[in-house]
C-alpha cells in the first residue's frame, strides 16, 4: 500500500488525515502483529517526537474506525493488525 492508500481509508471513515495516523497504518502493514512498543521503535526515526500515549490514542481511534484490528497476545500485550 502506499501514502495515497491510506489517506484515502481515513477520509472513507471520516477520520482528520495525520501524519501520525498515516504512519501508523503504513508501520500495521510493515510489521507483523506488532504491539505499541514495537510501533513506537519503527516509527522513532521519521517522527521522533512521537509519544507513545500519542500511538495508543490513535490506534484505538483506528480500531474503533474498524481500520486496525486489536488482539490480547499469549504474552499479555496487545497486539495490531491493520485491516484489508
Amino acid at each position: 500500500m502506499n501514502t495515497n492508500n491510506y489517506i484515502s481509508k481515513l477520509k472513507e471513515t471520516g477520520l482528520k488525515v495525520t501524519p501520525q495516523r498515516v504512519a501508523i497504518l503504513k508501520v500495521l502493514n510493515e510489521l507483523n502483529h506488532p504491539c505499541a512498543d514495537e510501533i513506537a521503535e519503527a516509527l522513532k526515526k521519521e517522527l521522533p517526537g512521537l509519544s507513545l500515549a500519542t500511538i495508543y490514542n490513535n490506534i484505538e481511534t483506528l480500531v474503533q474506525k474498524r481500520l486496525v484490528s486489536k488482539v490480547l497476545s499469549e504474552d499479555g500485550k496487545f497486539r495490531f493488525d491493520a485491516r484489508h
